[in-house]
């Protein structure tokens, strides 16, 4: 296979992750054929495992740190625009 995780990542990962869950194949063989590093199967594995819904962040879901950071810029936009408008008073 060839390593092209850029377009459609999280179906992708999601694929790869029940092919060594559900099928039993071998992270290690599974990773060769991939061409990914070892680790990082094994890292997408624990994270789809500890929490499956976030885990792999793509359409529509985010893990909580990043919708946290994004509402946190966009409150830092509305209150810098609110200063701007009471600035020019």
């Amino acid at each position: 296979m060839v390593r092209d995780f850029a377009g459609g990542r999280s179906k992708r990962l999601i694929k790869v992750v029940r092919l060594v869950q559900e099928c039993g194949v071998a992270v290690v063989q599974t990773s060769r054929n991939l061409e990914i590093s070892e680790s990082l199967l094994r890292r997408w594995i624990s994270e789809t495992n500890s929490a499956p819904v976030s885990a792999l962040p793509g359409n529509g879901q985010q893990r909580a740190e990043l919708a946290k950071i994004a509402t946190l810029k966009k409150e830092v936009d509305k209150l810098k625009a609110e200063h701007d408008i009471l600035k020019r008073r």
